[in-house]
């Protein structure tokens, strides 16, 4: 009795560990119907896949990127094309100071040879110390706000010219080659930074020494500014705006410069 039942187990376990594993491979074989079936299902309706998905979502991504940077592109394209629309004669008036002939006396502070020349050519001017002006100059790009103050102590008047905007921090160290490179092919004067408030300006100085001073040498002091200015306005714009390295904000300026002339 004892053998027969050992016997009927065995056939018993065998039985079952065979269902188990037909069970297992009927499985199997349902999960591969369905995998199949379902990508037949899906390749029907044309649902993109996740791979697929991703790639599409980085293209569209480094679309939008390019679509800012020809925004501020066109922005200062368009700023360039007003500017040239303007009159030769106006601009040229504006870059190259062409001062008219003028009656002008002499001062022992050069300021006050300043202040008669803003009062001839209608420029917006405030004295606000005897030894310091500040003044507006319309240029072709914008309006340029310049400050002179003279040292007695020294002998010398100082120019300052400002531009109407100012320098980003992420764009700070292109900026400054920027200015290094300008800086290098500027006979008179110099474009500085000032980091307190990231304002571009071009400064310049005179040294009288003992001389009187002269219209000349204020109509010049004033001029180098200007045309400088002028010169250069683009090329810092191209750099903080367009997101154009220091050469080639500089290489376009001076092609420009060149078209021009």
């Amino acid at each position: 009795m004892t053998q027969t039942s050992g016997r009927f187990f065995d056939e018993l376990g065998k039985l079952l560990t065979d269902a188990v594993g037909a069970a297992d491979g009927v499985r199997q074989e349902v999960e591969s119907v369905m995998r199949g079936q379902a990508e037949r299902v899906l390749n029907e309706l044309d649902v993109v896949q996740r791979e697929e998905f991703e790639a599409v979502k980085a293209m569209a991504q480094k679309a939008r990127e390019e679509n800012e940077t020809l925004k501020a592109r066109i922005a200062v394209l368009e700023s360039v094309a007003v500017s040239c629309a303007r009159t030769p004669s106006t601009r040229a008036e504006r870059i190259r100071m062409a001062f008219i002939e003028a009656s002008y006396d002499h001062f022992t502070n050069p300021v006050d040879m300043v202040e008669q020349i803003a009062t001839i050519r209608d420029w917006t001017f405030e004295r606000s110390t005897p030894d310091e002006l500040s003044m507006t100059v319309a240029g072709s790009w914008c309006d340029y706000h310049v400050s002179l103050n003279w040292r007695e102590d020294l002998e010398a008047l100082h120019l300052a010219c400002a531009f109407d905007f100012r320098a980003t921090n992420a764009r700070l160290p292109e900026v400054y080659r920027l200015l290094a490179s300008i800086n290098e092919q500027l006979w008179l004067g110099h474009f500085d930074l000032w980091r307190q408030d990231g304002m571009l300006l071009y400064r310049n100085g005179l040294l009288l020494a003992g001389a009187k001073t002269h219209v000349g040498q204020c109509e010049g002091l004033l001029t180098a500014a200007l045309e400088a200015c002028e010169r250069y306005y683009q090329s810092f714009q191209f750099v903080l705006w367009a997101g154009k390295s220091a050469e080639e904000a500089l290489a376009a300026t001076m092609l420009e410069t060149r078209g021009t002339a």
